[in-house]
This record gives structure tokens, sequence and C-alpha cells, in this order.
């Protein structure tokens, strides 16, 4: 226990120093030991840390405890018929959400990687030694940081040559961003002034003159960020009444909220961990409008702040709509 208080502890500490995207998950499961094995199955708890350098690809370290896992060849009450087992381990993670096209709203992945098993007491042949485990797992988003993480993956040791199969549950928290290439404005190049001519006398003949074309200015216009500039909002114009939305869709039909039609569209706002509702409404003409409104936001400087990556993942003519 005291081992996974260390590790949870490192875990917070990484959080500090989070440049990226971050996963904390605790979990609990239970080990099927291999029939050749001389532990029988047991439980098992654990913590890991996951780091994602974009939304495909992660990194993942580890650290797992099996408790008072039991030898099939002692008797009780001799001091030998049970042992602690320590796992640590590093995977890599490949997300499959962008192949993986459901109905349902939750994220499959796929994890591999090698780690070391310690074992507290050594009995029957049954050693510390390194192995190399491989699994698969689905997240079940329930809020923007929260996610019910289900795993099962199978475990080869090195030494013995047993294969373990694991399956556990847990509650992953996601904080940290994406790290990101800092934008570049583009400056227009600078206006050269034509040299003047020389001037030249010209003979205008009667009732003939030169057509006359007035030049005009032609000035740059420079797109203003809407992600740069919810930032630059002062508090004092800033508003705060969690009155504040993202609109991502529209129909001319008002339903209930249970009888929405696109099923696949709102799955796939709830997949990137955003919460929706649908708002009727009358618009100017007078006609019933069914809007799919994300938020609230509590200040409008938020809503602003995750227009840019709505409109990236969800719907490209998204804008920030107050009721």
């Amino acid at each position: 226990m005291k081992r996974l208080i260390s590790i949870t502890a490192l875990c917070l500490g990484l959080s500090l120093f989070a440049q990226t995207k971050y996963q904390v998950t605790p979990y609990a499961g239970y080990n099927f030991s291999d029939s050749d094995s001389e532990l029988k199955d047991h439980m098992l708890i654990g913590i890991s840390l996951d780091t994602f350098l974009n939304e495909r690809y992660g990194l993942r370290l580890g650290f797992e405890n099996g408790l008072k896992a039991k030898y099939k060849g002692y008797p009780y009450q001799t001091g030998m018929e049970n042992t602690d087992i320590y796992r640590y381990y590093v995977n890599a993670i490949v997300n499959a959400n962008d192949v993986f096209r459901t109905y349902f709203a939750f994220d499959p992945y796929i994890f591999g990687g090698i780690g070391y098993e310690d074992i507290d007491k050594n009995c029957l042949g049954e050693k510390s030694q390194g192995f190399t485990n491989v699994g698969l797992g689905i997240r079940f988003p329930i809020s923007e940081d929260l996610s019910i993480i289900s795993e099962a993956k199978a475990i080869q040791k090195w030494k013995n040559k047993d294969v373990d199969v694991v399956g556990n549950i847990g509650l992953g928290y996601t904080f940290g961003n994406y790290v990101k290439e800092p934008e570049t404005t583009v400056l227009p190049p600078p206006k050269i002034e034509p040299k003047p001519k020389p001037k030249e006398e010209k003979i205008v003949i009667y009732n003939q003159f030169p057509n006359v074309v007035p030049v005009q200015s032609i000035k740059p216009v420079i797109s203003t960020n809407e992600c740069v500039y919810a930032n630059t909002i002062p508090k004092s114009k800033d508003i705060c009444d969690n009155r504040n939305y993202i609109q991502v869709a529209a129909k001319l039909k008002c339903l209930p909220n249970e009888e929405y039609d696109n099923r696949k569209f709102l799955n796939k706002i709830k997949r990137y961990g955003y919460r929706y509702t649908i708002y009727n409404t009358t618009n100017r003409a007078g006609k019933k409008v069914s809007k799919v409104l994300i938020g609230p936001y509590k200040c409008l400087s938020d809503a602003k702040r995750h227009l840019c990556d709505i409109k990236r993942k969800i719907a490209k003519d998204a804008f920030v709509y107050r009721k």
C-alpha cells in the first residue's frame, strides 16, 4: 500500500509540470493466473499515468499491486501461504476513435509494452521477472474531465513463460492540453511607392478627353483569431452569468430531446467530452427551431476559448450563442 501511495504522489507531482494532456487512472481488477502457475487467482489494485502527445498516440507509466496472492502448494498458517506482487510497466497507447466508427459514445484504444514483476516471497519456482503485456481498453466519457476506463490485457512472463490475464475497471481524470505551435501572424509586404514620372505636355483635341480611372487603395484585411481574442477580453467587459453557449446545429422542427434524429452527431459531441442541450425556440419568421447548444459556460471568454476546438472537431460553422 505504501508503494501505491508513493506512485500516486509521483503522478500528482508530474501534473504540476504538465505541458501536454494527461490522464490519471486509479483502478481495481482481477488477475487470472496461468494453469501452470503456482499462484491462485487474486485481486489487484493499481494506478496509471497516461500522457498524450496528440489525439492518436500516448505513453503510459503504471503500477499495480496483487493483494495477498495465495500459493497452491502451501497450507495455511505457515507464513508462506501468500505473497504480495508488485508490477511496474511502460506501455505505448494508440487511440482508435478516428478509425472505429460507432453510434455509441465511447473511445476504444489498444496498448502494449514491457514491465517488471516483483514477488515478495519467492516460492515453488515463482520468481521476480520481466514481462510483456498487450491489451484493449475502452473509455466512457461522463464529463469533460472524467471517464470510466475498462481494460483487459494478457501478460507474458519471460522466465517461466506463464501467461496471466488481467481485467480491471477504473476512473480516469484528464487534465492539461496538447502542445500547440504558436501561431505566427503574416504581415503584408511593404507598399512600394512608384517613382513619379516627368510631366509631359499633351495636346487635347476638342471634345475628346482621356478616360480618367480613379485609383482605389486596397487595404489588407487581417483576420482576427477568436481564441486569441477571448484571452484579451478585460474582466470589466466579460459577461459571467451562465447564459453563454456554443450553437453547433439547428433544425426547423421542434422535437423533444430524446427524439432528436441525428444520433451520430450527438454522440460525436459526447465522445469529445462536451455536454449539450437541445433548446426549442422561435426564429424571426415565427417558425419553431430546435437548436443544439454546447454549454452552458460561466463566462463569455470561456465559451470563446472552446469555440475554435469545437469548430475543428464538431461543426465548422459553430458560433457563440447567448440565451
